[in-house]
């Protein structure tokens, strides 16, 4: 696939400046937004992504896939992409943390937001963008404060931000194509990725909590966990969130 790319030194925020695009009519099946720095970077749940100082990537991919695709499969796609990336530029260790982070002994390293303005499920048109800590070697207190922070570099990897931009677009667009054609292989990976299969965890959804061992994770027309509750009790949950960690 040929991506044609928009790069910017600045911008307000990739995702934004992708969504412009595809609701001016100017984008492409492929199309990538890439800053060095974003003034309203954003993440999930109207969350805001440090992203003021140099040394990350921001990217935003769009996707018109065939058939309309669930959010939380876009989000899996794009954390294990961040994570591919990271693997092929030499990370050993990452980890991927429900739903949309990429950590480094607990210290997040990558996020990744999945984002639609307008959806026509006749035409299908996605936003995913990906923040990856890549060159920085410290960050504002007020962020550490708030949870661990890590980049390829405090890693000891000398990775270029030339180098995870072609890593992470090549990575991305072989992501999102798996979700199109083997979401179930997706989910899969994502658990093995996240070290959750076969985890005793507690889980939320539809206002109660349940808890038991993870089984699968099913991609269907609603993506769900299947969780195994008791001796052979099966249940599966739908919009989950995973509260706790309990055993692994």
């Amino acid at each position: 696939m040929n991506h044609r790319i928009q790069r910017h030194e600045t911008c307000d925020s990739t995702n934004e400046r992708a969504l412009c695009e595809m609701n001016d009519g100017a984008a492409q099946h492929g199309d990538v937004v890439v800053a060095r720095r974003q003034t309203s970077g954003r993440g999930r749940r109207g969350n805001a992504w440090w992203s003021e100082s140099p040394g990350g990537l921001y990217l935003s991919m769009i996707w018109r896939p065939a058939r309309e695709i669930h959010a939380v499969v876009l989000t899996l796609a794009g954390g294990l992409a961040a994570l591919d990336c990271a693997q092929d530029l030499g990370l050993t260790d990452g980890l991927l943390k429900w739903p949309n982070d990429v950590l480094v002994n607990g210290k997040k390293l990558a996020g990744i937001l999945a984002e639609t303005r307008g959806l026509d499920p006749s035409q299908p048109s996605y936003v995913i963008g990906i923040g990856l800590n890549v060159s920085q070697t410290d960050f504002p207190t007020t962020l550490t404060e708030e949870r661990g922070v890590t980049s390829l570099a405090q890693e000891g990897l000398g990775a270029s931000l030339d180098q995870a931009e072609a890593s992470l677009i090549q990575a991305l667009a072989q992501r999102l194509n798996q979700a199109e054609i083997d979401p179930q292989g997706l989910g899969s990976d994502f658990l093995s990725a996240s070290n959750l299969r076969g985890a005793e965890v507690q889980v939320r959804c539809a206002d109660q909590d349940h808890q038991g061992r993870i089984l699968a994770f099913e991609i269907g027309t609603e993506p769900s966990l299947c969780l195994e509750t008791g001796p052979g009790a099966i249940t599966r949950l739908v919009a989950a969130h995973i509260n706790g960690l309990l055993r692994i």
